[in-house]
């Protein structure tokens, strides 16, 4: 990648919008059964991970641009993993809305990025350079066969 930040295209919006309800409706029914502690302790998990993702938000920017696109997006995801992993309950309900929330905003916003950093990406309205481990190879051959859709619509 040369730095652009690579939009996601038709499929590519429509698959992350689609994970992001399935998700999202997970998390609903989930908090719905829970009880009042649980869904304390996972408004808190969210908020952590808020922040550990704003915080590495602020240091790709600032100090990671160099960093491997995939290497980076392969260490982004590993919060999110041991929240679900780790928090039992609770973090899996924070894991399964953070994820929902990320997808939905990058299929509004046509983002082609890492989905866990869409909130901070939000926030401080700034991208980061990782790529989206799951979509971006979706993007890339969608774009692909836009492009050459276009080449040979223009010839």
């Amino acid at each position: 990648m040369d730095g652009a930040i690579l939009r996601a295209r038709t499929v590519g919006r429509l698959l992350r919008a689609a994970l992001a309800a399935a998700l999202i409706y997970v998390a609903a029914i989930q908090a719905v059964a829970a009880d009042a502690t649980t869904l304390l302790t996972s408004g808190a998990w969210f908020a952590a991970l808020t922040a550990v993702y704003s915080v590495l938000h602020l240091l790709i920017a600032r100090f990671a641009r160099r960093l491997n696109p995939w290497i980076g997006a392969l260490l982004a995801v590993i919060p999110v993993i041991c929240v679900a992993i780790l928090g039992g309950g609770a973090g899996t309900m924070a894991a399964f809305a953070y994820i929902g929330i990320s997808l939905a905003i990058v299929a509004a916003r046509s983002d082609g990025g890492c989905e866990v950093m869409a909130i901070p990406s939000l926030i401080f309205g700034r991208y980061t350079h990782l790529v989206c481990i799951v979509f971006t190879p979706i993007d890339w051959v969608e774009a692909r066969i836009a492009g050459e859709r276009e080449a040979s619509n223009a010839g």
